[in-house]
């Protein structure tokens, strides 16, 4: 089991957004003003691959996606620390 990291009583209550990232796709402006409402976009990945979550762009672990009561969720598989599993 990790040990959690400690942080200060001052910056415990600072708001982070966390974001998990599904996928990146590279596309040219052409097909970027193409995008519609029917449009489907592919991210060239498999549906049970690892999300990354990140902070302030930062990788901080790696999770797989759940529906739990019907609600998208993630449940976290590996830490990373400096993007790299700890």
């Amino acid at each position: 089991m990790t040990e959690q990291a400690h942080v200060p009583e001052s910056m415990s209550r600072i708001a982070v957004q966390l974001a998990v990232e599904l996928g990146r796709i590279r596309m040219t402006l052409d097909e970027l003003m193409m995008i519609n409402e029917e449009s489907v976009l592919d991210l060239g990945r498999a549906a049970d691959a690892p999300v990354t979550l990140t902070v302030n762009d930062v990788p901080i672990a790696r999770g797989e996606v759940l529906v739990v009561d019907g609600e998208l969720s993630v449940r976290i598989l590996e830490v990373l620390e400096h993007g790299v599993a700890v």
